[in-house]
């Protein structure tokens, strides 16, 4: 084994994981993002399709330009994803989700946040709290993985595991962001600067890993210095 080699390979691998991020900063246009409506009771149904909804602002996002939904009905509203986040996503299994959310309204409301669906596994995020904040941007952080805000089939399913992120982000098909904040229906949401990244070894962890390699290519040539 040439740990040189090796070592070089980690330190790629570890920068690939740095960069690979799917990202939507609505510079120039709406990037394929669009609106929809969705039974609350089912969290990832859409009722109809009449859209689609929402449309680009080249002003007014955090900064520049952002995605506008209007609220259209009385049922649950959501961001959805275009292609480019779709698909074999398995990287960012323990990896996050961020976005900018807007509202104009009061914050009444609290349903589901973020709805995976891929793999025939249907994943529906529900925060303690609407992270939502009315008439400004807020930052918002996904991790996509195990926890208790992470429900299988429905806002009230079970705890999803390891296990069902990988099925759904190894085969995405749905990536649903709720703009969803005010009842009854008046709000205007706002969504800019989605990412959707991979996970990356801490810091620590990849220098130990470093440290490791080193190591052994240390011994590795004290051996050879010993067998001459």
């Amino acid at each position: 084994m040439n740990l040189h080699r090796v070592a070089a390979s980690l330190v790629f691998t570890l920068s690939l994981s740095a960069q690979a991020a799917v990202t939507s900063t609505f510079d120039t246009d709406a990037e394929g993002w669009s609106g929809l409506t969705a039974r609350p009771s089912e969290n990832s149904a859409p009722i109809h399709d009449a859209g689609p909804f929402g449309a680009y602002s080249a002003t007014g996002g955090n900064s520049g330009g952002y995605f506008r939904l209007p609220d259209p009905d009385d049922q649950d509203t959501f961001f959805s994803a275009p292609a480019q986040f779709l698909g074999n996503q398995s990287s960012a299994v323990g990896g996050t989700l961020s976005y900018d959310l807007y509202t104009d309204a009061s914050i009444n409301y609290a349903g589901p946040n973020v709805v995976l669906q891929g793999g025939g596994v249907t994943l529906v995020y529900v925060p303690a709290t609407q992270p939502a904040v009315q008439n400004n941007w807020v930052t918002v952080s996904v991790a996509l993985a195990p926890s208790a805000a992470w429900h299988l089939g429905s806002a009230g399913g079970g705890a999803a595991s390891a296990a069902d992120f990988q099925a759904a982000l190894g085969n995405l098909n749905r990536l649903w962001i709720s703009a969803e904040t005010h009842s009854p229906v008046e709000e205007i949401s706002g969504l800019d600067n989605v990412q959707l990244a991979a996970a990356v070894p801490e810091p620590a962890t990849a220098a130990l890993m470093l440290l490791g390699v080193a190591a052994m290519a240390g011994i590795q040539s004290r051996r050879h210095v010993v067998a001459r």
